[in-house]
Order: structure tokens, then C-alpha cells, then sequence
């Protein structure tokens, strides 16, 4: 295929503060007592001039303003700077507040002190700054089917920006220059930092990822038995309601980390699948127990349901029934499209057959059912995957779940990843997962076509990863199609 993108073009990565209600408002800051405040000189460092003579200026008690994140450089004379509040509202708009007023002092007392308040929704807001190559280097970010992707990339300890992406307060951008335009294809929330005296690598999370750690706290010990909205019993309910219903508990729970996506489209194909009798999502993460329920959906059938959150004039969560494109123009042949790849063939999780047990909240009505994937047992032996628990009291639904447990389980190889020739296609360019495309690797220990005769793979995730030398490449993850070429568990 033609080459497309250029291997050492632009990217960068965009640190975003937390937004408003409609995901681009502002921090909110109170002045619990007198507290310093700061203004900057020409250079962009904190104004000492009055010192030692006289303290700083100070704001009275007084809020809540509008402030947004900034991180000022450091000023080695006054040993200033670093991370601070601009005040956007109020009588001092303009001035800055150190984000540590509560715990620092001068020569003339302590600083003051500060409230901050989230009184928004938690999404991306204001632009606080943009990290080009190679100031964030060895970077990477993923996108997965209905599964978290993440974000890594590396600052040098002297890096003005080092204080600029703040775990659990920051959101982040990786765009691309395709075109001669920034094209935003990986975003998220900055969610940790891991550094040294050298250097500090820091961790994001998609924003699809964020539902793993929004868990379903409605449970009353007395009463269990409650049925959504006040319990976390759904009662004969379709699968369409039930994840629009855990969806919409996951947004509108308190300082929720999903506050800002919004729901959109649910397939009807979920409501005609029939409902569930009763089914518990009591302490399970709002994302297990969703892509549960899609499992149940497919039901083996060889569509790729998908969950993922999109930005279409504001962010919203959608499930898609059966996403994707039959990709006739792109084949991965070693050596020409596909110049690396690394296959695991069976993997820990694989299986002839899968073992699901499905039981009620006080698990005294028990069922259990077992499936076979579709690899042959008389040839591989018959190997269990460990029983997965589910707290359903729908045997259709244990049934469904079981089918789908199964022929993932059996699937051969499990997963393969092939890294894309340099200049060929940047992340997402023209293929999106749940795509199909033909495999054809036939090398060394790998021959694609044997496993999975027909060909045809189903790309389950994305991933972009930059080197030192400047140039980056895409990497694709794909898995057997369930209907064009079999399991590939012959």
C-alpha cells in the first residue's frame, strides 16, 4: 500500500485542566484567611521586589473565584515558583496563589490559607499547556476494544513543564500532525507519576477506562433485594436498559470521574435480545459489569459489540451493535505492511471450554454451564478455563455468557500485535477497531494462514509508541474473526 504519513511528523501532547459544567469551566478557590498573593515580573517569574523590605501582597478572606492551574518558572534567587493558582475572578483577577499556601511560610509568617472546590463536572477544560517532542519522549498510548488504553510519556527532572500534568487533576491530548493539522487520536486523564532524581514518567487512563473505578455502592445489607435505582438489583429488565441504567448511575454519582459523558446511542438490537430476569452489579465496576452484559449480548455469534466513549461535540459513552469495516485494501504480509509482529499462540487464558456459574445475592440457588469453544479436545485434550462467577438469576443469560466465555476462550492464537511499516498509517488513519483485515504472516515459527485459514483478523486495539531518534510507529492488536475464519482453534 501507499505510504500515507510521514514517520517523523509532529506530535504532541496537550495537558488539560478540569473543566465546568459543560466541561470548560474552572477550579473554584476560597481565602480561608489573609493569604499571600503574587504578580510576576517581565520574565515571567514571581515579582520579590519588595523583599525583604515588606511581605507580599495578601487577599482577604474572602471566595469562592474562578482560578485555573499555572505553573511558574523557578526563580533560583527567591527560590520561587512551581505550581500556583491564577485568579480569574474577584478583585484580584490577574494575581497568582501558590497551590501550597497551606503549608509554606516566609520570613513574615505563614503563606495564608486556601480552599479549592470541584464545582464542575470534571471534564477537559482550558488548555494549560502543550509538551512537543522531544521534551516528552519514549511516549506511547493505546486504544482498546471495549477494555481501558493508556498513556506513558517521560520528562527530564528539569523540565519547565515536569509540574504541568497533575495526576487525577489533568486531562491529556496526543495529537498528530496528519496533514498539515493537528488530529487529536488518544485522550484521556493524566493518572499517575513515577519519578527519580533524573527524570518522572507519567500515566494516563482513557476516559472508557475511567468506568473501572466507578463501582456500584447501592447495597443494604438488610434489604439486598432492593432493585435499581435505590439497590443495584435490576429485575427484569433488557440489556439495553440495564446499560444505559448503569451508565447513567455511574455520570450522575457524586464526584463521579465520568460526570462529564454523557449517554448516547444504545442499540435497540439489545432491547429485541430479550430481558434478564434478575441481575446484581452490587461492588462491581461499572465497565466489568457492562461489558458482562455485552458479552451476554453476543452471545457467540460472532458480532463485536463495542463500548467506547467519543467526542462528537462534547463526550458521551455509545455502544455500537457491530462496528466495523470489511478493510479489503489493507493486508498485513510480512515484509511489506507488516514489518514486526509478536504472537503467543495459546497464552494463559486459553481453553477448550468455559465453566460460568451464576448465582443470587445469598448464593444458595446455584446453576452452573459449561461450553465448548470449538477446539478440537480429542486433539488438544479438554482444558478448563477457571469458572467465572456471576451474580445473574437468568439461566439464558448464564447460557449466553458461557457461549461467548467459550469461543473467546478458544480462539487460536489468542491475540497477535504487528507493528506497521514506518510511513504507512498513523493510529486510527483510515481503520478503526473492529475493522477486518486479512493476515498473512508466514515466518519462522508463525504461518497465520495455517492457524486461521481464511485469513480474516478483527483489529481489538491500537497502540503508538515514539523512539529517542525522533520517528514513531503504529502497532495493531488483532484476533481471529468468529465468522469469516473460524475461532482459528482447529
Amino acid at each position: 500500500m501507499a505510504a500515507n504519513i510521514d514517520p517523523l511528523s509532529e506530535w504532541r501532547i496537550v495537558i488539560k485542566a478540569m473543566g465546568g459544567a459543560v466541561g470548560n469551566g474552572s477550579m473554584q478557590l476560597s481565602f480561608t484567611e489573609p493569604t499571600n498573593i503574587y504578580s510576576l515580573t517581565p520574565e515571567g517569574i514571581i515579582d520579590s521586589s519588595m523583599l525583604p523590605g515588606s511581605r507580599h501582597e495578601q487577599a482577604p478572606a474572602g471566595g469562592p473565584y474562578t482560578v485555573v492551574r499555572a505553573i511558574i518558572p523557578f526563580d533560583p534567587v527567591y527560590e520561587t515558583g512551581g505550581t500556583f493558582w491564577l485568579l480569574q475572578s474577584g478583585p484580584y483577577a490577574g494575581w497568582y496563589v501558590s497551590a501550597w499556601s497551606n503549608t509554606l511560610s516566609d520570613d513574615f509568617g505563614p503563606y495564608g490559607g486556601i480552599e479549592t472546590e470541584a464545582g464542575f463536572d470534571r471534564g477537559p477544560g482550558a488548555t494549560l499547556g502543550t509538551i512537543y517532542k522531544p521534551a516528552a519522549h519514549l511516549s506511547g498510548a493505546s486504544i482498546n476494544y471495549n477494555a481501558p488504553g493508556e498513556l506513558h510519556f517521560t520528562l527530564l527532572v528539569d523540565d519547565p513543564y515536569i509540574g504541568l500534568p497533575v495526576p487525577k487533576e489533568t486531562h491529556y491530548a496526543v495529537e498528530i500532525e496528519e496533514n498539515g493539522s493537528w488530529v487529536e487520536r488518544f485522550s484521556g486523564l493524566i493518572w499517575d507519576v513515577d519519578a527519580t532524581e533524573t527524570e518522572a514518567v507519567f500515566y494516563g487512563i482513557d476516559y472508557l477506562g475511567l468506568y473501572q473505578y466507578v463501582v456500584d455502592e447501592r447495597f443494604d445489607p438488610d434489604e439486598p433485594e432492593v432493585p435499581v435505582p435505590v439497590g443495584s438489583k435490576y429485575v427484569n429488565k433488557d440489556m439495553r436498559q440495564i446499560v444505559t441504567l448503569a451508565l447513567t448511575y455511574a455520570r450522575d454519582k457524586t464526584d463521579s470521574p465520568v460526570g462529564f459523558i454523557k449517554i448516547g446511542d444504545i442499540p435497540l438490537a439489545m432491547r429485541d435480545a430479550g430481558k434478564i430476569d434478575a441481575i446484581y452489579s452490587t461492588l462491581t465496576n461499572v465497565l466489568d459489569f457492562v461489558v458482562g452484559i455485552i458479552q451476554s449480548h453476543r452471545e457467540g455469534s460472532g458480532i463485536y459489540t463495542r463500548i467506547s466513549v467519543v467526542n462528537d461535540g462534547g463526550w458521551k459513552v455509545v455502544v455500537e451493535n457491530d462496528p466495523g469495516e470489511w478493510r479489503e485494501d489493507l493486508t498485513l504480509e510480512y515484509g511489506e505492511l507488516a514489518q514486526g509482529y509478536r504472537i503467543m499462540k495459546f497464552g494463559p487464558q486459553w481453553a477448550t471450554r468455559a465453566n460460568v456459574v451464576a448465582r443470587d445475592r445469598d448464593g444458595i440457588k446455584v446453576s452452573f454451564k459449561t461450553e465448548v469453544g470449538g477446539a478440537s479436545e480429542t486433539k488438544y485434550g479438554n482444558i478448563n478455563m477457571a469458572a467465572a462467577i456471576v451474580e445473574t438469576k437468568d439461566k439464558k443469560d448464564l447460557q449466553r455468557r458461557a457461549k461467548q466465555m467459550a469461543m473467546d476462550a478458544a480462539a487460536m492464537p489468542r491475540k497477535i500485535g504487528v507493528g506497521l511499516k514506518l510511513g504507512s498509517w498513523s493510529p486510527l488513519w483510515e481503520f478503526n477497531i473492529c475493522d477486518t483485515i486479512q493476515v498473512d504472516i508466514a515466518h519462522g515459527a508463525v504461518d497465520t494462514m495455517t492457524w486461521n485459514p481464511n485469513g480474516y483478523w478483527v483489529i481489538v486495539g491500537c497502540s503508538w509508541e515514539t523512539y529517542d531518534d525522533g520517528h514513531w510507529i503504529t502497532n495493531v492488536s488483532l484476533i481471529p474473526d468468529h465468522i469469516q475464519g473460524g475461532c482459528g482453534c482447529s
